[in-house]
């Protein structure tokens, strides 16, 4: 089981080649974010209140459908520092909403 665990950590969260793991996210204006997949696949997802924000990192919980959740962890050095910036001040002052409308995800 500790081995099952450690290789799923490994092909998943560290070498990032799971087709179920986020590439690339888009924020709508609407609050809904589209998560493009290493699959290609493409699904509506809405950031959970557990996500975390601080100038050092960046941890996006995302509701993708009815049962299943993703995440995308961004370290200060994965894009450009103002747009970074500017994705944690609009996340602090647009938040997550209240995940009144998760089961439109199903």
């Amino acid at each position: 089981m500790v081995l099952a665990g450690l290789l799923y950590a490994v092909v998943a969260q560290v070498l990032l080649l799971a087709p179920w793991v986020v590439r690339e996210a888009t924020w709508r204006p609407d609050g809904v974010w589209i998560l493009t997949l290493v699959s290609g696949e493409q699904v509506e997802a809405r950031l959970q209140p557990s996500s975390f924000v601080s100038p050092i990192l960046i941890l996006l919980n995302f509701r993708c459908r009815r049962w299943r959740s993703c995440s995308l962890v961004l370290p200060p050095d994965c894009m450009d520092p103002d747009l970074l910036r500017r994705l944690r001040a609009r996340l602090r002052l647009e938040g997550t909403g209240d995940g009144s409308d998760d089961d439109a995800l199903a």
